[in-house]
């Protein structure tokens, strides 16, 4: 997942160079797709994160973890809009802000998947989580 997060960075890093001209065809516009996908990077590396430990579960056989994994984008699409709303209307930030609301989310996820998967009972997610050494 990590390789993959690096292809996309390296291609979403230099979109302004890359994207043809009958995509975009303003080169102010790409200025601005590139600006936001550099800010948006830390949030798309998080999510590829998020998405390694919900494979990793699935192929466990851990179903209820299908169901967390929905709630909890639904439960962040609130905070998002929020972040949104202070980074980008009230702070002014524009583009960056937006950005950075996509990373501060990815962040409280990551979080909240912490939190679940430390809760649980489970003896293989335990062993997951802090592998035994010796």
């Amino acid at each position: 997942m990590i390789s993959l997060f690096l292809a996309i960075s390296a291609i979403l890093s230099n979109c302004q160079h890359i994207l043809p001209n009958f995509i975009v065809s303003n080169q102010e516009t790409r200025v601005y797709i590139q600006t936001f996908f550099r800010n948006a990077l830390p949030a798309i590396l998080i999510d590829c994160m998020i998405l390694s430990l919900f494979i990793l579960l699935v192929t466990m056989r851990k179903t209820f973890h299908t169901y967390t994994m929905t709630i909890l984008q639904l439960v962040c699409i609130p905070i998002h809009m929020l972040w949104c709303y202070l980074l980008f209307d009230q702070y002014g930030n524009g583009l960056v802000g937006v950005a950075r609301a996509m990373t501060f989310t990815a962040f409280i996820k990551l979080f909240i998947v912490f939190v679940i998967l430390s809760c649980s009972t489970d003896k293989d997610i335990k062993d997951v989580l802090q592998p035994n050494l010796t």
